[in-house]
């Protein structure tokens, strides 16, 4: 007889859920804090400017951000750097439509769906009809495992922008600690 995977308890994949939820969110306010560095940099020349990261910080939608961004950088960038910047903004804000489906889904208990065994996924709220409007079929649900992947792109993706952010001078490298 074949030995079959035990199914996960319902009290494991809660706590496996929220953790992944949790981390993936902390893993985009990287992606927001790293923007924030290249904004200050390319409006006032310094990274670490306070009066551009409020600037930055008072605009409540990440899109808003991320177009003053790219406004700036229309001006201030380097013209070698500029397709790249323009493939990474275009990326981010791809991205950005999954971390909006992080936090304003909705976490929901059912039975185990068939197609993944797990109890809890993310959905539209059954109220956000613009959210269900979106879906000629049925709307999108994440359970943990796919609320993880998001988490390792939104890591990826903070790595690339910091990267760029050392490449255009926003930001040092960071070098490794000696041992002890």
């Amino acid at each position: 007889m074949a030995d079959r995977k035990k199914p996960m308890q319902l009290e494991e994949e809660t706590q496996r859920f929220f953790y992944a939820l949790g981390w993936a969110i902390s893993r985009w306010s990287k992606v927001e804090d790293l923007l924030a560095f290249l904004f200050a940099f390319l409006t006032s020349g310094n990274a670490h400017s306070h009066a551009a990261k409020a600037a930055y910080y008072a605009a409540i939608n990440f899109n808003v951000k991320l177009e003053m961004t790219q406004c700036a950088s229309v001006w201030a960038l380097d013209s070698q750097f500029k397709d790249e910047w323009k493939t990474l903004h275009n990326r981010i804000g791809r991205k950005s439509k999954r971390r909006n489906i992080l936090v304003h889904y909705v976490a929901v208990r059912t039975e185990p769906v068939p197609s993944d065994g797990c109890h809890i996924h993310l959905t539209p709220s059954l109220g956000d009809v613009n959210a269900l409007a979106e879906y000629t079929s049925s709307p999108p649900t994440l359970n943990f495992k796919e609320i993880e992947e998001v988490g390792d792109v939104f890591e990826a993706l903070a790595a690339e922008l910091g990267r760029f952010c050392i490449k255009v001078g926003a930001l040092q490298p960071v070098q490794p600690r000696e041992s002890l």
